[in-house]
């Protein structure tokens, strides 16, 4: 019949809708070469046809297609969408662009036209309910992601109820191999098929993968539902364990000076910064779960080793959030010698951020728990960052004792560079307040150190602003 047509120059569109596998969709494609046919499914399917990948729609366009489908059942009177614009983003944030889902919240909507739109978002905000209330008449979230989920194997159900477990927006594909627990190429294969299937979402660059958020909410459902939770556990250990470790390496490069050995798991310095770039959220994201999912070492030893890079990159709220919680979880586990660092850190993260009331409390209470534990070295480093902080208050008096401070404890331990440093920020208290002549020799002193620790920076710019330093015990 079609065939008819194309031979009367009568073109017609078939669409073949809703396509469950490509055996059950060729036997309806046109053969003709003149008529146009459009195929859409779930899964990838290999037709020979040309491919469009439809995303999710973005913030504007979704509430576009709220306003639009609400006004279409309820009438152009209805403008509860442009009368409440904070709560119809709420919606549709919750929705998390999905066409199905918007068109859900409308037809709800629409069923009872007195219902805000706030009172819609509220019902939806709580995580483990939100797709039972997705749900309408014969349209449900839910139910669309299970004629997806049913078609998989033990394998790719497997690894799709563990991709949840990644705390960030993203994975990458070695992450995730670390999750499974299995060879990465495998794994790399899992995820493509995953992705065909439309349950995961590839990310903008190549080996990175992503879920919707409500798809998240069904893997993490089918997870739940009867299984050991063991093996969740000791997948989300061995995901942790690989973000501390490969972070500590990257950490390792970015610290290095030249002729150090540095750890191999990078080929250099910006190969560290590309990976920690990409992985910054998933980082920070597992600091702030870490505790609550009985992994109190991981937030213990995650925040020092973000420090430098957060500070390179100028990622100082995440470097405030990090340090705190370091802070807190070396508090609970009484660990003078890490909360004592902590608290150093957070104090110049607070420094960057000009909070300096808040850099000198958080410096004061280093200083005494590195006295408490006698370590000395890091002690003076507090005192030093301490009058850096202080002379930003202007409290020019307690700056020159801070200074002192350090560089005296400094120069007991025969440690020339720090001494140096030391002095280089007492000179620089003694000039604030017109002491010349002992900043004179405040910076003489510190030049001949530099001389001595073979600092050759120091040595030509003795007169420099320093910045705090960040201590790793």
């Amino acid at each position: 019949m079609l065939a008819a047509f194309a031979e009367q120059g009568r073109r017609i569109l078939v669409v073949v809708d809703n396509a469950s596998t490509a055996e059950q969709a060729l036997p309806l494609l046109p053969s003709d070469g003149t008529t146009v046919a459009l195929l859409t499914s779930r899964h990838t399917l290999d037709v020979g046809a040309r491919l469009h990948d439809l995303d999710i729609l973005d913030k504007p366009a979704s509430i576009e297609l709220l306003r639009d489908a609400l006004q279409q059942a309820r009438g152009s009177a209805d403008n509860r969408v442009d009368g409440d614009p904070e709560a119809a983003a709420a919606v549709v944030q919750l929705c998390a662009g999905l066409p199905l889902a918007l068109r859900i919240a409308a037809g709800l909507l629409a069923d009872a036209p007195t219902r805000p739109l706030a009172s819609l978002a509220r019902a939806l905000e709580t995580e483990h309910s939100r797709l039972d209330r997705l749900h309408r008449e014969d349209r449900a979230v839910r139910a669309a992601f299970d004629l997806s989920y049913q078609h998989l194997d033990a394998l790719h159900a497997r690894l799709f109820r563990l991709l949840p477990l990644n705390p960030g927006p993203d994975l990458s594909t070695e992450a995730a191999a670390h999750l499974a627990d299995a060879d990465q190429f495998q794994v790399e294969e899992l995820l493509q098929d995953l992705a065909r299937a439309h349950l995961i979402e590839p990310g903008h660059v190549w080996s990175r993968w992503r879920l919707h958020d409500l798809v998240r909410l069904y893997a993490d459902e089918r997870a739940a539902e009867g299984t050991d939770p063991s093996w969740r556990d000791a997948a989300r250990t061995r995901l942790l364990e690989h973000y501390a470790t490969t972070t500590k390496a990257a950490d390792g490069h970015l610290r290095a000076l030249p002729g150090q050995p540095v750890p191999k798991a990078f080929t250099g310095r910006e190969e560290a910064l590309t990976w920690l770039d990409a992985e910054r959220a998933n980082l920070v994201s597992a600091v702030t779960i870490a505790n609550g999912t009985g992994h109190p070492d991981i937030a213990g030893r995650l925040p020092p080793s973000l420090v430098e890079y957060l500070r390179w990159r100028r990622y100082f709220d995440d470097w405030i959030t990090t340090s705190t919680i370091h802070r807190d979880t070396a508090h609970v586990a009484c660990d003078d010698r890490q909360e004592a660092a902590a608290w150093n850190n957070l104090g110049t993260a607070f420094w960057e951020v000009r909070r300096f009331d808040d850099a000198i409390t958080a410096l004061e209470h280093a200083r005494d728990l590195f006295r408490k534990t006698r370590d000395r070295s890091f002690e003076a480093s507090a005192w030093n960052n301490l009058g850096l902080a202080l002379r930003e208050v202007r409290r020019f008096a307690d700056a020159i004792t801070a200074h002192s401070q350090a560089r005296d404890i400094h120069h007991s331990l025969k440690d020339r560079h720090q001494e140096a440093m030391a002095s280089n920020s007492l000179g620089l208290a003694f000039q604030d307040v017109g002491r010349f002549t002992e900043a004179i020799g405040a910076h003489t002193q510190a030049r001949k150190l530099f001389e001595l620790a073979d600092d050759r920076h120091g040595v030509a710019n003795p007169g420099y602003s320093a910045e705090l330093d960040e201590l790793m015990p």
